[in-house]
Order: C-alpha cells, then structure tokens, then sequence
C-alpha cells in the first residue's frame, strides 16, 4: 500500500472512531436525563413490631412493681420459656413466655386459687378465729401481689406504651370479675390483648392470666 492509500485509511479509521466516540457520548447523555428525570423509587422497607427482649421484659416488670424470684423450669415449649416464681408468704405460681423474633410477645400466668374463707365462724374458738384471720390476711396478700404482677407484665410486654394506666386497671378489673363470678374475660387495649379464666383441676384450682401483643 503506498503512502497516498496509507494516509486515506488512516483517515478513515480516525474519523469512524471519532464517530463512534460521539454516539456514545450522545447515548450516554440521554441515559443520565432519563435517570434523572425519572429517578427510581426505592422499595419501602416493611416495619417489624419490636418485641422487648426477655433480659429487658424482666427488667422492665420488676421495675414496675413484680415482686417474684424467677427460675426457668427445665421443661419447656419450643419458642416459650416456662419459670417458677417463687412469691414470698405465696405459694408458688408459674409464668410463661412466648418468644417471636428474638423478643417477648405473650405471657400466660398460672396463679394457685386460694379458697374464699368465706364469712367469720360464729361463737369461732380463739384457734378457730385465729385460723380464719391467716385465711383472710393470706387472701389479701394474694390479690395484693396478683394486681401489682398483672400490670407490671402487662407494661413490660407493651414495650411502645400503646397503653395507658387506666387500661391496665381495665384488665385487672376483669380479672377481679374472673375470681368473683367464675367469668371468662377477654380485653383489648393498645396493642395488647388480654385474657382470664379459671382452670379447673382435681384437688387445685388455677387462675389464668394471659396477654399478648397485637402485632404479632
């Protein structure tokens, strides 16, 4: 090839690859304007319900007032965790823990039901009147603890306070109701729902305390 030819393919290459530059650069300049005019939305990330973890509900419901020393039970459900609690001057109740994500999201408490001593013995010997008063004063305990524990675990589950202190004296009231007049209660509240009934069993009966959180 001599140098005439040489010089006009030299030429020629040159110029197709300059052409060959600019469509790019004027496709890639239409590219950009289209992202920019039309910007991709991002996907929006789903919202999980944070569930209190079982070190932050126990924290929590001593905090607010549950009077008890835990002990995990040795047999237990898969996702839930059983525990003895040991109440001073009580006999022992049994509290259950449901687990979803890392996170406490229902209880159930197994509560002994003490007899109603019912009215004072008429002309009652003094050991007989004595006997009557531990039945009364054990009773009194019971409830005493049994209000305080009812709302402390239902604050420690409600981890957002969707609920108010009202409601958790909504919820003990029914429970009242329950040991009263025998009743089925069901309740819901903020992001809690709440229940109670008596288990019936041979020789001791049980009041069942249970709440959970709506979200789950």
């Amino acid at each position: 090839m001599d140098k005439g030819n040489q010089r006009l393919a030299y030429m020629v290459f040159t110029g197709a690859m300059i052409a060959c530059c600019i469509g790019l650069y004027l496709a890639q300049s239409h590219w950009n304007a289209a992202a920019v005019s039309d910007p991709v939305e991002p996907s929006p990330t789903p919202l999980t319900p944070s569930y209190p973890s079982e070190d932050v509900f126990w924290e929590n419901a001593a905090a607010f007032g549950l009077k008890a020393q835990a002990e995990s039970m040795e047999a237990s459900l898969p996702g839930a965790t059983e525990y003895r609690l040991a109440r001073e001057g009580l006999e022992d109740a049994r509290l259950t823990l449901s687990f979803r994500e890392g996170g406490v999201c229902a209880f159930l408490l197994r509560l002994p039901l003490p007899e109603d001593p019912g009215e004072a013995p008429r002309d009652a010997t003094p050991i007989e009147n004595d006997i009557y008063q531990e039945r009364l004063l054990y009773l009194r305990t019971e409830e005493v603890w049994r209000e305080a524990a009812v709302k402390s675990l239902c604050a420690a589950l409600d981890s957002s306070a969707s609920c108010t202190a009202a409601d958790f004296s909504r919820f003990y009231a029914l429970l009242q109701e329950t040991t009263q007049k025998n009743t089925n209660k069901d309740e819901k509240a903020g992001n809690l729902s709440f229940s109670s009934y008596i288990l019936y069993q041979t020789g001791k009966n049980f009041l069942i305390v249970a709440a959970s959180r709506l979200d789950v």
